[in-house]
């Protein structure tokens, strides 16, 4: 028994040696068959695995960098866009505000009006041609435009008598507001004193066609001295008139009075027509 044992482990040792001997012959094998060249051509593909390696590893966190950059940018241009629509809903929000005022001052308009009390103080000849600022004065008129706007600087006034007495004239108030709508007054006020002489035109421009007469006489309404007498024969005329040929005329007509000497004149535009 044994030597049957002694003999199994000789069988192993043999068996182990064999093995041995079998690696060193492989071994030796291997490393007779790489070559410098193949040695040298492995650590080239070493080392380009170790910098690909590398370089993968640096391009795996670039794109981190980068996508982190877009971020920032896409908030600064949020930021930018958020600032810039504050001007423009300011700018949106003020024709919003012209609109709503333009329509609340169109919902209020009323038209220019022109007021007048109804007992009108007598006037003096002389201050006819400056009735309004003389009525004005005396709070007797004003104008407004419709929009709660004093106009009354840029109220005009006609006047004419009501007759050859002139014991009363006829006013005639026109105010124009800065739409270009228009209102008219009338009111009567009486003669205070006839202290200078009167002339009063039937129109200030008349239209005449080539070959009529022209009559100067024909466009006077009243010549009135301050005595009240008339002034008919006392008209002087400066300009002339040639009916037959077609063109624009300018006349003035000019009375003096027989008590004072005052002298008052009048404008006349004749137009002939062809």
């Amino acid at each position: 028994m044994k030597k049957k044992f002694v003999h199994i482990i000789h069988i192993v040792i043999a068996v182990v040696a064999a093995a041995n001997l079998a690696a060193v012959v492989l071994f030796g094998y291997g490393l007779s068959s790489r070559t410098p060249a193949v040695i040298a051509a492995e650590r080239a593909a070493s080392e380009r695995a170790e910098k690909n390696l590398a370089d993968g590893g640096a391009n795996t966190q670039a794109p981190s960098s980068e996508e982190t950059v877009p971020e920032a940018d896409s908030s600064a241009e949020s930021t930018s866009e958020s600032s810039e629509s504050t001007p423009q809903e300011s700018s949106s929000s003020a024709p919003a505000a012209e609109t709503a005022s333009s329509s609340s001052a169109a919902e209020n308009y009323t038209g220019p009006e022109i007021l007048v009390t109804n007992n009108l103080p007598a006037l003096r000849v002389s201050e006819l041609p400056n009735c309004v600022q003389v009525l004005h004065d005396l709070s007797q008129l004003s104008a407004t435009d419709g929009s709660g706007n004093d106009i009354s600087s840029q109220i005009q006034c006609s006047y004419k008598a009501v007759d050859e007495s002139l014991v009363a004239f006829l006013l005639t108030f026109t105010v124009t507001n800065s739409r270009g709508d228009t209102a008219t007054k009338t009111a009567t006020v009486e003669t205070l004193e006839i202290d200078r002489p009167y002339l009063e035109l039937t129109d200030e421009r008349v239209t005449l066609h080539t070959g009529d007469t022209f009559q100067y006489i024909r466009y006077v309404n009243f010549a009135v001295d301050t005595n009240g007498n008339r002034l008919f024969d006392n008209i002087e005329l400066r300009g002339t008139v040639d009916t037959n040929t077609a063109g624009s005329y300018e006349l003035t007509y000019t009375i003096t009075s027989r008590v004072t000497g005052a002298r008052e004149s009048k404008d006349l535009t004749v137009v002939v027509e062809g």
